[in-house]
C-alpha cells in the first residue's frame, strides 16, 4: 500500500490543508507470499472510499487508530483521509468551506492525481462519530456524488450537543464552541432532516446507508432513530449494533463490517 500525505492550498478554505491517500500497491507481503497480485491495469480506477474523523481529530486518526491500511490493500481500495478541524464537515458562515471542500474540490483535486474512480457506482463516504455526521451530511447535500453512506457511531443532532444536558456537550472545547456555535452558523445550518428533505425534492436515487453503533454508545438510539427515519423516507438502509462504546476498539472492529457491506469489485474497475 501507498501511504501518501499531501499538502496543498484548498481554495475552499483559503489555507494551506493535508489530506492521506491510501492507494493499493505490491507489498512486500505480496512478493514473499509469491501471491503475483497485479493491483493496477492501465486504463482502469481504483473504487475510493472518503473516509472521515471525528471531533478533535484530523487525518492521521484512521492511520494511526486503526488498521484500515491494511484492510483496503486487501480489497484494492483507494481511501481518502481529509482534515476538516472540528468543522462538521460543514461549510461555516464567514469562513472555511469544508463541506464544498471534501465534496468537490479534493475529489477533482486528487483524481487529477491518482487514478481515482469518478463514477458514482465507485466512490463511497463514511465516518466514524463527526465523521459519520459528516458522511450524511455530504451525501445529502450531494445525492448524486456517492452511491454509498457509512455512519459509524454517528452524531445526527450536532447543534444538540452545544445545548444539551449529556455531559459530552458540558466538555466541549472553548475553541470547538468558539469555532461552530459563536458564529453566524444557525440551527438549520445543521439539520440533518433538512438536508434529506432538500435531496428529495432533486433526485429520485439517494445513496444506500449503513449504521453501526455500540449497545453503550450515548448516541446509538439517536442515530438509530434516524436510520429509520431513511427506511420512511424510502432509503436502502442497512443497520446493526454490537457490544462497544465510543472508542477506537469498537471502529476498528466494525470498520471491517463497513468494507464488507460496499460494493467492491476486489480489483480496478474499467470507467471508460
Amino acid at each position: 500500500m501507498a501511504h501518501i500525505e499531501c499538502s496543498f492550498y484548498s481554495q475552499a478554505l483559503k489555507k494551506n490543508t493535508k489530506c492521506i491517500v491510501f492507494i493499493p500497491t505490491t507489498s512486500a507481503d505480496d512478493y514473499l507470499n509469491e501471491t503475483g497480485r497485479e493491483y493496477f491495469d492501465a486504463g482502469t480506477k481504483f473504487q475510493t472510499l472518503y473516509l472521515l474523523h471525528g471531533s478533535y481529530g484530523n487525518c492521521t486518526d484512521w492511520s494511526l487508530f486503526s488498521n484500515v491500511e491494511r484492510y483496503a490493500q486487501t480489497a484494492c481500495l483507494a481511501v481518502v483521509m481529509p482534515s476538516v478541524e472540528n468543522s462538521a464537515y460543514l461549510d461555516i458562515h464567514g469562513g472555511a468551506a469544508y463541506g464544498t471542500f471534501c465534496s468537490e474540490e479534493l475529489p477533482a483535486f486528487l483524481q487529477t492525481i491518482f487514478p481515482l474512480a469518478q463514477r458514482r457506482e465507485n466512490m463511497f463516504v463514511a465516518g466514524l462519530s463527526m465523521g459519520g455526521y459528516g458522511a450524511m451530511a455530504l451525501s445529502f447535500r450531494n445525492p448524486l456524488k456517492f452511491s454509498r453512506c457509512a455512519v459509524i457511531s454517528g452524531c445526527v443532532d450536532f447543534y444538540g450537543l452545544m445545548h444539551g444536558t449529556m455531559n459530552y456537550s458540558r466538555r466541549l472545547p472553548e475553541c470547538y464552541r468558539n469555532f461552530l456555535f459563536e458564529g453566524s452558523m444557525e440551527k438549520k445550518d445543521f439539520d440533518l432532516e433538512l438536508y434529506l428533505q432538500n435531496a428529495r425534492s432533486r433526485v429520485q436515487e439517494l445513496p444506500q446507508y449503513y449504521f453501526t453503533s455500540g449497545y453503550e454508545d450515548p448516541f446509538r438510539f439517536e442515530v438509530m432513530s434516524f436510520a429509520d427515519r431513511l427506511i420512511d423516507a424510502g432509503c436502502t438502509v442497512e443497520k446493526t449494533t454490537a457490544q462497544g462504546t465510543h472508542s477506537w476498539d469498537y471502529w476498528d472492529t466494525h470498520i471491517l463490517d463497513v468494507l464488507a457491506w460496499l460494493p467492491l469489485a476486489g480489483s480496478c474497475v474499467d470507467e471508460s
